[in-house]
């Protein structure tokens, strides 16, 4: 609410003639003219559709606020999600590829597996007087494997089962049987899937319907089934992480789509941004910024496997910091490192924010600055002594740098 009135506030003198109506183009002119620079005219026609209005409509500036501000919340919302997204699939990227250096490295250890996942069932044919605990039996190169009984109103399975395949020729057989305390009686129904309709190793998921062994079996229903067969595991995740790199690359783009349009939304109220969103604004901050996290995120995984735990490692500094800030206090006052530590621990880490790591980093930044100016002045007053004390003094600076 506190947003929606600042919104409201900055946008008031857009009606100083007070009629309470606003055109697209004169919400275009203001806009342009807040920002500095032309407004994106599709940002302001999404603000129209999120009113349910198109561009010919006439709104008031109550509508136009709460507009712009639905609009601010998706995009931020759409924001956080795709750096989300990037950061799950970054990590799951990461670990594939370190299955993927295994599997090569075991290549001599070939395996051959199918996975048979039995979900559930529908429509089943039965009895005059229905069935009882349907079941399913998989047969796969003379390997069989049963389910547990299931309900017969909702026959539901959801069970994994597992396979070594040796020629991957020929079907895989599924049936469907009804049962009768732990003994299969009637035939249900059956389905057959050849192994080359699982060639691409990706996994098939479909609901198929049952047929007889017979024409005269009198046979209903289908059955929902995921099958998958992986005969070449490092051919497989490879497949796994292009599909990662792919899903990243469309994210980053969209990404940088909608971070944009949030940007220009943000434009006409440069002047009146909250907190630390100045930061994020700044092209060539987040270009350096982003820079720098490319190259750390690849030493990282070149080096152990997977990217940098960014928050985690933020929060270690932040814990050092405050550590060796309060050891050079024994010896030489060092009140803004150990403000600074204190401030982050209680603020910044309450607060997972990106903004606010920036800041903190900002902040470490003039520390040092603070450092070397008191080095460059008074260092060697405060080291002009013989003995212990003098070597103690040294190492203190050492720390403290």
């Amino acid at each position: 609410q506190d947003r929606l009135a600042k919104i409201k506030e900055e946008f008031q003198e857009i009606d100083k003639n007070g009629d309470k109506q606003l055109s697209f183009e004169e919400l275009d002119n203001y806009l342009s003219k807040k920002s500095g620079k032309p407004f994106d005219p599709q940002l302001l026609k999404e603000i129209f559709n999120t009113l349910e209005k198109d561009q010919n409509s006439v709104i008031s500036l109550d509508e136009f606020v709460n507009g712009y501000y639905q609009a601010e919340t998706l995009l931020k919302s759409r924001v956080d999600q795709l750096k989300q997204d990037i950061k799950e699939n970054t990590q799951k990227s990461a670990d594939t590829k370190r299955q993927f250096i295994e599997a090569k490295a075991n290549k001599g250890d070939k395996k051959n597996i199918l996975t048979v996942n039995v979900k559930k069932a529908e429509n089943l044919g039965g009895g005059i007087l229905g069935n009882k605990a349907p079941v399913v039996k998989i047969s796969c190169e003379g390997q069989e494997i049963t389910t547990n009984p299931t309900n017969p109103d909702n026959p539901f399975w959801d069970e994994t089962f597992s396979f070594t395949v040796t020629s991957g020729t020929g079907d895989i057989l599924i049936e469907v049987f009804d049962s009768n305390k732990g003994k299969i009686t009637n035939f249900l129904g059956e389905v057959s899937v050849p192994f080359d309709a699982l060639r691409d190793q990706q996994m098939h998921e479909d609901n198929i319907e049952l047929v007889g062994k017979k024409i005269t079996d009198r046979v209903s229903g289908s059955i929902e089934i995921g099958l998958q067969w992986v005969y070449d595991l490092p051919s497989y995740l490879d497949g796994i992480i292009s599909q990662f790199d792919n899903a990243i690359n469309e994210d980053k783009q969209e990404l940088a789509q909608i971070e944009k349009y949030y940007q220009d939304l943000q434009s006409p109220l440069a002047g009146s941004v909250i907190g630390s969103d100045w930061i994020l604004q700044n092209p060539k901050f987040k270009q350096a910024e982003q820079k720098f996290s490319d190259k750390m995120d690849a030493f990282s995984e070149k080096t152990f496997g997977k990217p940098i735990a960014w928050s985690l490692a933020t929060q270690l500094s932040i814990y050092l910091l405050l550590i060796l800030s309060c050891l050079s206090m024994y010896v030489r006052p060092d009140f803004p490192n150990l403000t600074i530590g204190i401030i982050a621990m209680i603020y910044f880490l309450q607060r997972s924010v990106s903004s606010n790591y920036k800041i903190l980093a900002l902040a470490i930044l003039a520390s040092e600055i603070y450092d070397l100016i008191w080095l460059w002045t008074s260092m060697s007053k405060w080291v002009d002594e013989e003995g212990v004390e003098k070597n103690v003094k040294k190492v203190i600076v050492f720390v403290s740098v």
